[in-house]
């Protein structure tokens, strides 16, 4: 009786190393093309200010939308209509012009703003403490004008408020420890100004 070999060939290495060579050779073209895209779009490669440099924008006013750069400029629109959109409010150079032109620039450029921010924080520990808490607050600013062009005081009260606040309000770090209010004197500080320098003296 003859005896019958059989011969046992292992393809999982080899369909490894197939499955690896297709994903790199996938990734390199997928990432050449990225790079085409991002230096046709502005003109740049991605890491000389291209595409992926645009700036976050500081508030939903300058946030990019389509639909309203379509009614903002419809002739011409932003050529960088990717990046945030200037936010200009007309009302506070309508209120500059308003001021008194014959003031001291120390009191004519003063200026006092409030800022207000609520949050509502709930976290559920799934057992653990539960800490809750609904504060208000923000902060108050304050800004002189510069007198005789040398000195500028500044200034900058922060506070956060309970609504609401549970046994573990302490916890979402909104509040004290306890759960009462925070309130501090962040910025107390002068800018002088002298030749062709700005020194800030402060908090």
């Amino acid at each position: 009786m003859g005896a019958v070999t059989v011969a046992r060939v292992d393809t999982l290495p080899a369909f490894r190393g197939a499955l690896a060579f297709v994903a790199v050779a996938a990734g390199l073209g997928l990432g050449s093309d990225a790079y085409a895209q991002a230096g046709n779009a502005s003109g740049e490669g991605a890491g000389e200010g291209g595409v992926d440099s645009y700036p976050l924008p500081g508030s939903a006013r300058e946030a990019y939308s389509p639909i309203g750069e379509g009614f903002d400029s419809p002739i011409e629109p932003r050529a960088n209509l990717k990046g945030p959109a200037p936010d200009v409010d007309e009302r506070e150079a309508r209120l500059r012009a308003a001021r008194a032109p014959g003031l001291n620039p120390f009191f004519r450029d003063t200026e006092l703003t409030a800022h207000n921010r609520t949050y509502w924080f709930d976290e559920d520990r799934f057992g653990s403490s539960d800490p809750k808490a609904l504060t208000t607050g923000g902060h108050l600013t304050y800004q002189s004008g510069f007198l005789a062009n040398t000195l500028q005081l500044r200034a900058a009260l922060y506070t956060t408020q309970p609504l609401y606040a549970n046994a573990y309000a302490g916890e979402t770090l909104n509040l004290t420890e306890d759960g009462a209010q925070i309130t501090v004197l962040g910025q107390a500080n002068a800018k002088l100004k002298f030749a062709g320098q700005q020194v800030t003296v402060g908090r």
